[in-house]
């Protein structure tokens, strides 16, 4: 890696430098737009995009001003460690290539060419992964990934089905695993692993179809894999993405949100918890582009009805790449989320897990924290609205080849990310309170529903009309509300199944109110939902 550029310029001199050194490509090149280099729009569907010449660099930022040069020369950041203070990781043309050397910014190049990445990445060089299927020498088309989830589920119907769970935007079906052993009850423990969610991470693909594999192919000649069948109920989405996971193959390999009209949505800044805050943008041209309201997409949506229809779900791994993190939430807010000492002892285990096999570094701790704001994440609504234990992965490697990681490294990659699964799969998770709110009508009378008490317990329900951005310790029950300046409504008990109604006509009030809500018992609290009394 070759290290340019001394800070000597002040923060501002060096944009005003890029900004008149460019001036002069303005008229030749387009700017960025549409992510990747606004190329989407020039191309016909049937071209692939190439990248000859185009570097991978990791800078230092120090300042808005830089972060701002930044996204003047690229509208592709690659590692997730945005914003200042941590090394940013970026695509950048030839021709800005020149304009960053210029502008007196700090930086190494991770990748000279990304082009003769992917064009090994493509080589069939004969690479086989040894004593393993075939599937896992090379990356798979989506055809092939169908094929291949028919392939296990027909091998052991009595253990698996291919369950189509929605539709994308451009029509596609987005099909799960779903695997368990005899006997199931809907009480059994669920887990929903999912991978292509940004459709240029590739290895994401493989290594759910390597958790899946395992857990078929080994279900009969290792007991703990069987255990882990037997006792679990396992939703394994191997592409959420299907037209952005295509469209990579097709088109454009660098290509990171949904389909949606020419610009696309990025599914992982469109989830309803938190939607539209900090690390998410509302510019179509951003690769973090929220969409125009949370859920508005069908992949999401689909996702989101999942886990509703599921009840039963209690952990959640949401698998990406690059950089080698175990992450947990919040990605919306710096304040660490309830049960985080849980988080924190079953992701240390994860990261020990993982390292012991080939080791390989990893780091792990809430996405705010640990990398960077990010709002209308996956782990966020998994947890904040349904409070299933939602985590992410990002897969190897570090940067030296971050997206475009080659065969070689599928299966270590495919066994690290089964390995922490296999962590989260282990552990006996608490079931926790979920609180569900219906329609709020000014006079009217209303329900509220808490599921997953323990039986017999005094539930009691809060409201706040300030928000959630500071939390409040509740000495009498001994536990932290995460809603601002709370007022105690009012008690229920729960009944044998851990279910507290409580049942209130709301006030006849003229304007409309908005509130924040979350109920609890002692030791123990629920999901913070906000609604409005209309």
């Amino acid at each position: 890696m070759n290290v340019n550029g001394t800070r000597i310029l002040t923060t501002s001199s060096i944009v005003v430098a890029a900004l008149s050194a460019a001036s002069t490509l303005a008229f030749q090149q387009p700017l960025h737009t549409s992510g990747a280099d606004g190329a989407l729009d020039a191309q016909a569907e049937s071209v692939m995009a190439r990248f000859d010449g185009h570097k991978v660099i990791r800078a230092w930022i120090e300042s808005e001003e830089e972060l701002e040069l930044v996204h003047f020369l690229s509208d592709d950041i690659w590692n997730d460690t945005y914003g200042i203070g941590g090394p940013l990781d970026f695509r950048i043309t030839p021709e800005m290539y020149d304009i960053l050397v210029g502008s007196g910014l700090p930086f190494e190049v991770m990748i000279d060419d990304v082009q003769v990445l992917i064009d090994a990445e493509r080589a069939d060089d004969g690479f086989e992964n040894p004593a393993e299927d075939p599937f896992f020498n090379d990356y798979q088309r989506l055809s092939d990934v169908v094929a291949y989830m028919n392939t296990l589920a027909n091998l052991r119907p009595d253990l698996a089905e291919v369950v189509d769970i929605g539709d994308t935007v451009r029509g596609r079906d987005i099909f799960a695993l779903r695997i368990t052993g005899p006997n199931f009850e809907p009480t059994r423990p669920g887990l929903l692993i999912h991978g292509g969610q940004h459709a240029r991470e590739w290895i994401t693909v493989s290594a759910n179809c390597y958790i899946a594999d395992t857990l078929i192919r080994q279900y009969d000649t290792d007991p703990y894999i069987k255990d882990l069948v037997d006792t679990r109920e396992w939703w394994i989405i191997p592409v959420m993405n299907p037209d952005g996971y295509e469209y990579t193959w097709t088109n454009y390999r660098l290509w990171r949100k949904n389909r949606r009209s020419s610009y696309g949505v990025d599914l992982n800044r469109n989830w309803g918890y938190h939607w539209g805050g900090p690390g998410s943008s509302d510019s179509t041209n951003r690769e973090t582009y929220r969409g125009d309201a949370p859920f508005s997409e069908p992949e999401t949506q689909a996702m989101r009805d999942l886990c509703l229809d599921h009840p039963n779900i209690v952990g959640h791994i949401d698998i990406h790449s690059y950089s080698q993190l175990i992450l947990y939430p919040w990605g919306w807010t710096r304040y660490l989320p309830p049960y985080n000492d849980t988080f924190d002892a079953i992701s240390s285990e994860m990261d020990q897990r993982i390292e012991a096999l080939y080791g390989t570094i990893w780091r792990y701790g809430p996405v705010y924290t640990t990398i960077y704001p990010a709002s209308g994440v996956s782990s966020d609504w998994t947890f904040g609205d349904r409070r299933i234990w939602g985590f992410a992965f990002e897969l190897r490697d570090r940067g030296q080849y971050g997206f475009v990681l080659p065969k070689s490294q599928l299966l270590p990659a495919s066994k690290e990310a089964r390995e922490g699964v296999f962590v989260l799969a282990e552990q006996e998770l608490e079931p926790l309170m979920v609180l569900d709110v219906g329609w709020l009508e000014r006079g009217q009378p209303a329900e509220f529903k808490v599921t997953r008490a323990t039986p017999g317990s005094d539930v009691y329900f809060f409201y706040s009309i300030r928000g959630d951005d500071e939390q409040t310790f509740w000495p009498d029950l001994n536990v932290t509300l995460d809603i601002e300046s709370p007022l105690m409504a009012a008690t229920a008990t729960a009944d044998a199944s851990g279910t507290a109604i409580l049942n209130r006509t709301m006030p006849n009030l003229r304007a409309l109110i908005v509130i924040w809500l979350q109920a609890a018992e002692y030791g123990r609290t629920t999901n913070v939902v906000l609604t409005q009394i209309n």
